[in-house]
């Protein structure tokens, strides 16, 4: 038998396609999520939670219909494909193989476990339940500015230079990456 070293690891070996152990996990986690879809629990609770939505009607006259369901947290009507479904207690992360146990019991999880949410609610717990793995409590005020903020960032210049623009910033303040991330952080610690 080989001893368990670095060497022996999957993403070291030769041929491997993962660049890290990070990325061999990566993988991981997306199959298992991938294989989550068609698991018969959640199917049952988008099968039981959907309704008839009405969705105008054709061009020779027939009535269209379509699967839409309620948001758990805002309340509102949305298509099937506008609504996740969404583990009230996050399935969160697994990073190594003592992880895997734990983090299989919760993606396939029990039918109570599910709700359905809005693609902006799903985001915003989405963002609480990662800055809750990085030990950090936010409530959904603060998950929807930090939402935001991190949308600026990712900005290209011309836009987020107009955004900029409207909250005040001065051209200096826009003169290069290091200035505009300064400008954004005081913002956001200002405003948020």
């Amino acid at each position: 038998m080989k001893e368990n070293t670095k060497e022996n690891d999957v993403w070291n070996q030769k041929g491997s396609i993962w660049k890290s152990e990070s990325a061999y996990w990566n993988w991981i986690r997306g199959q298992l999520r991938r294989a989550s879809s068609r698991y018969p629990i959640k199917n049952a609770f988008i099968r039981d939670n959907r309704h008839r939505l009405d969705g105008g009607y054709y061009k020779n006259g027939k009535k269209k219909t379509m699967w839409g369901g309620v948001c758990n947290e805002c309340s509102g009507s949305f298509k099937m494909k506008e609504l996740a479904v969404d583990h009230i207690e996050p399935a969160g992360s697994m990073n190594s193989p003592d992880q895997l146990e734990a983090y299989i019991t919760r993606l396939f999880c029990s039918y109570d476990n599910f709700q359905f949410l809005c693609t902006t609610c799903h985001e915003i717990k989405t963002y609480q339940d990662i800055q809750k793995i990085r030990g950090v409590v936010i409530d959904k005020n603060d998950a929807v500015r930090g939402k935001a903020h991190a949308a600026m960032v990712k900005l290209k210049v011309t836009p987020l230079k107009k955004i900029m623009t409207q909250k005040g910033a001065t051209e200096e303040n826009m003169k290069n990456k290091a200035h505009r991330d300064a400008w954004l952080k005081a913002f956001h610690n200002i405003w948020w």
